[in-house]
């Protein structure tokens, strides 16, 4: 019997019959899924043309053929099913006729019974659920890399009811807060207390509300054991089951932020370090042409004391010199700040050097500072500059550690180590110097860290004094050790390695030493005060003087002169011309025998510590005294000179 067929019927019936069977035909035809009907036996007997098309196959292909044919065992299975006269389904892959296209359907199978109640056929309703498989497909693999994601994240991620109730958190979440399931699981944050600062919970809540998702809001949380950290938390609603729910991720940044803070101190630090080095600049440009004028005053001074006989002048003038002393000391330290660099040794007195820095440092202040002294205390061969520094580092530390007034205690010593009491000594004759304060001590812990550089506890300290002071000890060959109890003050213990073959430092006030050999000087110099006031000097200590204003003006002088120019005085840097550096290395060249002796107002230029490496074989710091002028003069002499004075070339230079 087919689909369509009809029994026997009135002409009305037929007529009725006839529209209805045209309305299914219509259906049938355009229906978008694909229909097919078999006979009692299974084979297909019509189809529409969506059949022809899902199944790949002309229509003239399908009908005819068996059930019996079909490959596909589920399918064949459920068609004998329907044929057996119960309805039956199908929903899987199935290899349609043309063999080449797998296709995902779902199939209805209902069979068609006759008047007496057999089955007649079944008609079967196809549709391609490709589509739809491939999205369910996909959902699937969301889902499990989502659930890969959540479980396997380092960050933190966790489920909430819009309460705020914890529902799931993975693994992440314990690492970074400690808190496991069994913790939180029913609980909220509040509940916990994660939030160390609530006012950025109720921002995430209100972005929550206003957004529906909040991107990394950074707060500082608390976590199980009591720690805090800083993270990032990213937040949005999602639905669940059509249950929205609150989906937070959040990311740990502690040690970024850390990292950060670290950066921005070292800027800062670098800030500091570039000012520092701009005020050095300064201080050596200020210290340089004071240098120059202290030349003047000092020269001028000891010109006319040497020829005054009015006791009471002298004695104005002799305070006026010793007023010009300290400047020289003072600007000595400013350069050595300035600068740094090697130390210009020279035999110094570890008392006077002490003693004058920390009368100047503590004037004015709440603080009270003993001296004990070993007397014939052995001299030592340092930088004068330089260890007052170190003396002016340490107490200026120790009074900002008794802001309410103490006591500093200051003593020296010979300290004998030939039997290698102490290690770390290299020499068996030090002076050791012992510096004692009262103040509030250094915590233990930073014991070992207070020379590194830029190592400070003190919000608005450097970091460099103690840095600087360890590095002129260590270049002066000598050790600084420091110890320590907070609240019960600190002691610094320096060791200065004693001259060899020492000799007592020369006594102030000692007469001029006599000239031994008159010699011709050239004096070069841009300053015509400093040219000028040594012309005079020299002078009145029985040299011959010509003078020079660059480099370039003395090697003219140099070759052109008749009489053989036995000392030259020169600075080392020109502004625009040729200094003594260069200038040295041309006379050098026309005369290899020529003697060299630089002097510097910047006594920290290296040519200084290393004078005879660029080819000088004296050096003298600015300002001079007329007494240390004769006295390197004739040091220069009886080096020099013997019987016949022989053409030699001094330099005595400044910058």
């Amino acid at each position: 019997m087919g689909l369509f067929s009809m029994n026997n019927r009135s002409p009305k019936d037929v007529s009725v019959h006839e529209e209805k069977q045209k309305i299914y035909q219509t259906i049938f035809e355009h229906s978008p899924l694909a229909i097919m009907y078999t006979d009692e036996t299974g084979t297909i007997a019509i189809c529409n043309q969506r059949a022809s098309e899902l199944f790949g196959a002309p229509r003239e292909k399908l009908i005819g053929f068996s059930y019996t044919l079909i490959n596909n065992v589920r399918m064949r299975n459920a068609i004998a099913h329907a044929l057996g006269g119960e309805k039956s389904y199908f929903e899987g892959e199935y290899l349609t006729v043309t063999g080449n296209v797998r296709t995902q359907m779902r199939a209805n199978f209902s069979p068609s019974f006759t008047d007496q109640g057999g089955v007649s056929g079944v008609i079967g309703v196809f549709e391609d659920i490709s589509e739809r498989v491939k999205a369910e497909r996909s959902l699937r693999e969301l889902e499990e890399r989502f659930r890969l994601a959540f479980l396997t994240s380092p960050d933190a991620i966790n489920i909430n009811t819009m309460d705020g109730i914890y529902l799931e958190i993975n693994q992440g979440f314990t690492d970074l807060t400690g808190y496991t399931k069994e913790d939180v699981i029913g609980r909220s944050s509040r509940d916990i207390k994660i939030w160390l600062i609530p006012e950025d919970r109720e921002r995430l809540i209100m972005g929550l509300q206003n957004e529906g998702f909040v991107e990394n809001l950074e707060s500082t949380f608390l976590m199980k054991d009591g720690s805090r950290k800083i993270a990032l938390m990213s937040a949005s609603i999602i639905n669940l089951q059509d249950v929205p729910h609150i989906l937070s991720v959040t990311k740990d940044i502690t040690q970024l932020r850390e990292t950060e803070k670290a950066h921005q101190e070292l800027q800062n630090h670098l800030c500091q370090v570039r000012k520092l080095d701009s005020v050095g600049v300064l201080a050596g440009g200020i210290a340089h042409d004071f240098n120059n004028l202290l030349v003047a005053i000092l020269g001028n001074i000891d010109l006319a004391l040497r020829d005054l006989d009015d006791p009471g002048v002298a004695g104005l003038l002799g305070e006026a010199r010793s007023a010009s002393i300290r400047a020289k000391n003072l600007t000595q330290q400013l350069l050595t700040f300035a600068k740094g660099g090697d130390p210009v040794k020279k035999k110094s007195s570890v008392r006077e050097i002490i003693e004058d820095t920390a009368g100047f440092i503590l004037r004015g202040s709440k603080v009270k500072c003993a001296y004990r002294f070993e007397e014939d205390l052995p001299a030592i061969d340092v930088d004068s500059g330089q260890i007052s520094q170190v003396v002016q580092n340490i107490i200026l530390n120790a009074v900002q550690a008794m802001p309410e007034g103490g006591s500093i205690q200051m003593s020296g010593e010979s300290f004998d180590n030939s039997q290698g009491e102490l290690l770390t000594l290299s020499r068996d004759r030090y002076v050791r110097i012992v510096i004692i304060d009262s103040g509030s001590g250094i915590p233990e812990e930073y014991l070992e860290q207070i020379f590194d550089p830029y190592f400070s506890t003190k919000p608005l300290g450097s970091g460099l004094g103690l840095a600087i002071t360890y590095s002129i000890i260590t270049k002066h060959g000598g050790k600084i050790f420091v110890a320590s109890k907070q609240g019960q003050g600190t002691i610094f213990t320096i060791y200065l390695p004693v001259i060899q073959q020492n000799q007592p430092v020369e006594p102030k006030g000692e007469p001029l030493p006599r000239v031994t050999v008159s010699l011709t000087v050239m004096v070069m110099d841009d300053d015509a005060t400093v040219r000028n006031v040594s012309r005079r000097m020299l002078e009145s200590l029985g040299h011959n003087v010509l003078l020079a204003a660059d480099g370039r003006e003395a090697i003219e002088i140099y070759k052109k002169s008749e009489k053989a120019i036995d000392l030259i005085i020169m600075d080392l840097t020109i502004p625009g011309g040729m200094g003594g550096k260069e200038a040295v290395k041309e006379i050098l060249t026309i005369n290899p025998g020529a003697r060299v002796m630089v002097s510097s107002g910047y006594s920290t230029d290296p040519i200084m510590a290393n004078y005879q490496e660029y080819g000088f074989c004296f050096a003298i710091t600015k300002p001079f005294e007329l007494k240390q002028l004769s006295t390197i003069l004739n040091q220069f002499s009886s080096k020099f000179f013997s019987q016949h004075k022989k053409s030699s070339y001094l330099c005595l230079g400044s910058t």
